[in-house]
């Protein structure tokens, strides 16, 4: 044996023996050190609550529609008009819609944007929805029934949900070509709107 030296640390006491060139180091009391971690507390969930607010439509709407005859294809229309009633502020409505114009009833397809008063209210005709010629050749006055989903909305009605029940008149001139004529509807029914708020 040629050496032995030890030598102390803080966490351990080192043994360190030399024979024949070889060198073999024993640690003697070794101490493992932890090191100390701030204590993390997960904050409580803030408190909520559900409004639920329901806005019973009633309202009607009038003003002009522009079609555009096709007889391969649906005809096209759009609507522009101004509203009164029970609209919660809603006093304005724009919309577009086709239908294929071959039977005196059809199906109708469309949607439609109600706004006013900082808000939208996005809709759209649901299936079962129709125009309905009263007589089997122009002119003749068309009758539009059915319901409408709402499907968007922003401001006081931003996703709002429900079905508004829809009925309409408008009067056609020709079968063909493009014209514009005049249009009256009614939308009834209930639209819900389903708000979380944080409480104290």
């Amino acid at each position: 044996m040629k050496a032995i030296r030890m030598t102390t640390a803080k966490v351990a006491t080192t043994l360190v023996i030399v024979l024949g060139g070889a060198t073999t180091t024993l640690a003697v009391g070794a101490t493992a050190v932890h090191s100390a971690k701030p204590a993390v507390h997960a904050s409580a969930p803030k408190a909520t609550k559900t409004i639920k607010t329901t806005y019973n439509f009633n309202a009607s709407y009038s003003g002009t529609i522009s079609i555009l005859w096709n007889s391969s294809k649906p005809s096209t229309g759009s609507i522009s008009g101004k509203g009164s009633g029970t609209n919660y502020g809603l006093t304005a409505v724009t919309g577009s819609g086709s239908a294929m114009a071959t039977a005196q009833s059809d199906p109708i397809n469309g949607a439609g944007v109600l706004s006013g008063a900082g808000s939208t209210l996005h809709v759209q005709f649901a299936t079962g929805s129709t125009a309905t010629a009263t007589g089997s050749s122009a002119p003749t006055t068309v009758i539009i029934s059915g319901s409408a989903k709402v499907t968007s909305g922003t401001g006081k009605f931003a996703k709002a949900t429900g079905t508004l029940k829809v009925s309409g008149t408008f009067n056609i001139k020709n079968t063909s070509g493009k014209e514009a004529d005049t249009f009256v509807a009614t939308l009834k029914g209930a639209v819900v709107v389903v708000t979380t708020v944080k409480t104290k």
